[in-house]
């Protein structure tokens, strides 16, 4: 489900006092951390703990800057192929998941005569359309017009669906939450308490899965979207159209459950650069 938000542009500061104890030395820290947000919209946390100890091996005391080495799981060292993001430490969640799937509603030529508007927040008229695609369009979050466009679930207000009209090379596949864009097999839909937005996530179950230009899928996702219907152990993921879903259903490669995924596996770091926050003079999306 397609879902619009804004990644507030924060920043914070902490301040803490840290004491680490050896077998004859006491050494104090003062750690400093601030927040940021990277190229992929992720917040960054850089922690600085400036460590005094009055004896080291020379008997001289000294202050030694090191990058967070109690909090393994922000650290702010860069991963291989991604030189601004930060390494997190795996969460394995084993059990059971269910796996749905979402995808772009596309007008189509129909003999339904009766027609109802979609709508901006503002109450300006995107467009006229069918009940059917109007109903489908308020399902899978994004849509595609008869003439082309692009439709984003906007807000629920007062029992009505809004919606934005997305710029179509940002955006060819629509808009998750945060700005992200969405990618055909590569966007989660995900319920943050469990899957933070703008990580990756491996499904082991889905490696192999064919592609469309012919290669088997390495498994790794990233989580960009959320939606009403996602709780708890539940992962959407957004393929390119209905066509595309019930063909590897078919095949029997889309099951209701996998039995596990991985967060920020080590192995799924590159995915990252699924998570695309475009910006103005950014190259086009391929669609």
């Amino acid at each position: 489900m397609g879902l619009l938000g804004n990644l507030p542009n924060n920043r914070f500061g902490l301040t803490g006092f840290a004491l680490f104890f050896g077998c004859s030395t006491v050494v104090s820290s003062t750690v400093t951390a601030q927040n940021t947000i990277n190229s992929q919209g992720i917040v960054v946390t850089t922690n600085t703990i400036s460590q005094t100890n009055p004896t080291n091996n020379q008997g001289n005391s000294q202050t030694n800057p090191t990058n967070n080495p109690t909090n393994p799981a922000i650290n702010s060292t860069p991963s291989t192929g991604q030189p601004d993001s930060p390494i997190y430490s795996p969460i394995y969640y084993p059990g059971r998941w269910q796996l749905t799937e979402y995808w772009i509603a596309e007008e189509r030529p129909t003999t339904e005569r009766r027609s109802v508007s979609i709508r901006a927040r503002s109450g300006q008229v995107l467009a006229w359309s069918t009940t059917k695609f109007f109903d489908d369009l308020s399902m899978e979050g994004t849509g595609r017009t008869w003439d082309g466009r692009i439709l984003n679930w906007d807000t629920r207000l007062r029992g009505q669906n809004y919606f934005v009209e997305v710029d179509r090379d940002s955006y060819p596949f629509g808009i998750g939450v945060a700005g992200y864009a969405l990618v055909p097999f590569r966007s989660l839909a995900v319920d943050r308490r469990y899957i933070p937005i703008g990580h990756t996530v491996e499904i082991p179950d889905l490696i192999g899965t064919p592609l469309p230009d012919g290669t088997g899928h390495d498994g790794c996702f990233v989580a960009v979207d959320g939606g009403g219907a996602i709780n708890g152990h539940h992962i959407d993921l957004f393929v390119p159209s209905e066509a595309a879903y019930r063909d590897l259903s078919r095949r029997g490669y889309l099951s209701n459950y996998i039995r596990s995924v991985v967060v920020d596996s080590p192995r799924c770091s590159s995915a990252l650069r699924f998570a695309v926050v475009p910006v103005p003079g950014d190259v086009p999306l391929p669609r």
